[in-house]
């Protein structure tokens, strides 16, 4: 602990801070970023990233109820801010509390509908339906993918007019994720649209 913070003391801006954080994180030494961040937050309070970075090493911690407190200080800094939202999306859904997650992925998606992980060594690239909801809204594919060799693209659907302006990225195979309920099937319809159109 006082080898992060001797590094602490070196560090003249909040993107240092950030850095140093992240390093320590990386390693697993979150006890020690979750200090860095902390003390980066006092010397920078208005710096949206460290709050969420702090929230993420708590949550990797094991402290839920402390990262979504951390994401709302974020808000009140950012409240447009999408990381914060889709990350309360996810940890409120672990607290129980689905109708609040609902509302932050609402406001997430009300920011953008495409999400992108580009791939280092990009062999393939994959478009991903989607549909708002809670986690049973779509089929988990996460994890099927090399991360390194796949760009991978998650597109939410939410109405036509969004699909029609919105101009969807390169891709090499598309992929329906979402799952069938009866709440879906304006979703599924809107997946039928894009299909179709190929």
């Amino acid at each position: 602990m006082r080898h992060a913070r001797t590094h602490l003391c070196m560090v003249k801006d909040s993107v240092g801070v950030n850095e140093l954080g992240i390093g320590l994180r990386a390693q697993g030494r979150l006890s020690e970023a979750i200090v860095v961040f902390r003390e980066g937050i006092e010397r920078f309070p208005a710096e949206v990233a460290l709050h969420q970075n702090l929230a993420q090493a708590l949550y990797e911690s094991g402290d839920t109820p402390q990262a979504i407190a951390a994401h709302k200080r974020a808000l009140i800094l950012d409240p447009k801010s999408v990381a914060s939202h889709l990350a309360l999306y996810e940890f409120l859904q672990i607290t129980g509390e689905r109708e609040a997650a609902l509302e932050h992925q609402r406001e997430a998606l009300d920011g953008t509908r495409l999400f992108s992980h580009l791939a280092a060594r990009e062999q393939r690239s994959v478009l991903i339906l989607c549909a708002p909801g809670d986690w049973q809204a779509n089929i988990p594919v996460d994890f099927l993918f090399d991360r390194t060799t796949t760009s991978v693209h998650k597109l939410y659907l939410i109405d036509l007019e969004g699909l029609q302006r919105d101009r969807l990225p390169e891709y090499d195979v598309i992929w329906n994720a979402i799952a069938e309920s009866p709440e879906a099937i304006p979703y599924l319809a809107l997946a039928e649209y894009i299909l179709a159109s190929q």
